[in-house]
C-alpha cells in the first residue's frame, strides 16, 4: 500500500537522540533551546518555543490570548479537530466558517459575514501548504486577535513573510525561555527552587530527543519541500486532461507552498467509488479534515455551509511526501487514469 503521508527518519536522527540518552538528560534542555533558536532564526521570529504536540500549542495560544467563556472565535469548518477542541475547552463559543471551494481555505468575505461585537479571535487554516489570503483577512477582521494553523504550512511564504508569523500568535511563534536552577543561580537567587507565574497553565513543553531529531530534520527540509513539489507539478501535468477531476489551484501570487497535501475533486458523485477503488488498487487516500460542522458534538442548528458541504463530499487527499519514489508516482497517476477506463 502506498501511505499518503511518510517521515524521513534515518541514522542522523539515530545518533542525535543517542547523544541525548548518553547526556543523561532527555527533558528540555540544550536540544530543546538550541533547536528553539534555529528554528526561530528560519522563520526571521524573535520568540519560538517547542510544544509536545500542535494541539498542544493551540491550546496554549487560545490561554495566552485570554479567550474566556463567553467569546466568539471563527474557526474554518474544514480543520482537524483539536483546534476546535481547544476553543471549547477555554468555554468560548466556535463560530464555524464556510471556506474557498478551491483553496479549502477561509476568506476574507466569511470572516467579515461572520464577525459580531463579541468575536474574540480568528481561528485560521492554512490549507494543504497554501497561504491564505491574508492581507484581506486582516483588513476585514480589525483588531480581533489571529491564531494561525500552520501545521500544514512549514517554511511556506506569505509574500516576504512565513505563514506562522503572520498573525497575532502562530503554533511556530511564541515567547519563553527555559531556565534551570543554576540559571537562577547566576541571577544571584539565594533560593532557586521558587517559582513565580505569569499564568496559570499545563505543562505542554517539549523535549530534548524531539528537539534532537527536529535539528537533524531541519538540515533536510528544503529537501523534502522541493520533492514534494516535483511530485505536486507531476501531478499537475499528468492529471490535467481527466474531466472528472478538478485539481487544486498554485499558490497565490507571491506566495509559496510547502505542498502539505495534494487535493483533488471528484465530479459526477464518483468520489466514495474512486476513493474504494484507490485502496483497492495499493493506494491509500483519505480526506482531511472532515468539516468540524458535520460532527455531531458540534453541530449547530440552522446553520449553511454549502461550500464546505460540497467539498466533504467531493473532495479526496492522495499521496505526496518525500518518500516516493518515481515508481510511486507513476502507479499512483496510473491507477487514477485507469479509473474511468473499464466503465
Amino acid at each position: 500500500m502506498i501511505q499518503i503521508f511518510s517521515n524521513s527518519l534515518g541514522e542522523d536522527e539515530v545518533k542525535a537522540v543517542k547523544k541525548v540518552f548518553e547526556s543523561k538528560w532527555v527533558g528540555a534542555a540544550n536540544e530543546t533551546l538550541k533547536f528553539e533558536k534555529q528554528f526561530g532564526e528560519r522563520l526571521n521570529s524573535k520568540y519560538s518555543l517547542s510544544f509536545n504536540c500542535a494541539t498542544a500549542a493551540t491550546y496554549g495560544a487560545i490561554k495566552i490570548l485570554d479567550i474566556k467563556p463567553g467569546d466568539d472565535v471563527l474557526i474554518p469548518t474544514v480543520n482537524f479537530i483539536g483546534c476546535v477542541n481547544a476553543i471549547v475547552d477555554a468555554g468560548a463559543n466556535p463560530i464555524f466558517c464556510d471556506v474557498d471551494i478551491n483553496t479549502l481555505n477561509i476568506t476574507p468575505e466569511e470572516v467579515e459575514k461572520k464577525m459580531t461585537k463579541n468575536t474574540k479571535a480568528l481561528l485560521l487554516l492554512h490549507y494543504g501548504g497554501n497561504p491564505v489570503q491574508f492581507d484581506e483577512i486582516k483588513e476585514v477582521s480589525g483588531d480581533i486577535k489571529i491564531i494561525e494553523d500552520s501545521c500544514n504550512t512549514l517554511f511556506s511564504k506569505y509574500k516576504d513573510r512565513y505563514c506562522g508569523t503572520l498573525g497575532d500568535i502562530g503554533c511556530l511563534g511564541l515567547v519563553s525561555k527555559i531556565k534551570s536552577g543554576v540559571d537562577s543561580l547566576k541571577e544571584d537567587k539565594k533560593t532557586w527552587w521558587e517559582i513565580e507565574l505569569g499564568s496559570t497553565s499545563g505543562r505542554f513543553v517539549s523535549n530534548d530527543i524531539v528537539s534532537a531529531i527536529g535539528l537533524e530534520q531541519m538540515k533536510k527540509v528544503d529537501n523534502f519541500i522541493s520533492r514534494r513539489k516535483y511530485i505536486w507539478d507531476t501531478y499537475k501535468e499528468e492529471l490535467q486532461n481527466l474531466d472528472w477531476l478538478i485539481l487544486p489551484p498554485e499558490p497565490e501570487e507571491n506566495c509559496t507552498s510547502s505542498y502539505f497535501m495534494f487535493w483533488m475533486r471528484v465530479k459526477n458523485g464518483w468520489r466514495d467509488e474512486f476513493a474504494k477503488y484507490m485502496i483497492d488498487n495499493g493506494v491509500y487516500v483519505t480526506f482531511r479534515y472532515y468539516p468540524l460542522h458535520k460532527i455531531n458534538q458540534y453541530k449547530q442548528t440552522n446553520l449553511s455551509l454549502p461550500v464546505a458541504d460540497e467539498i466533504s463530499d467531493t473532495t479526496i487527499n492522495i499521496p505526496i511526501h518525500q518518500n516516493l519514489d518515481d515508481n510511486d508516482i507513476d502507479t499512483i497517476v496510473d491507477v487514477i487514469k485507469n479509473f474511468r477506463r473499464n466503465k
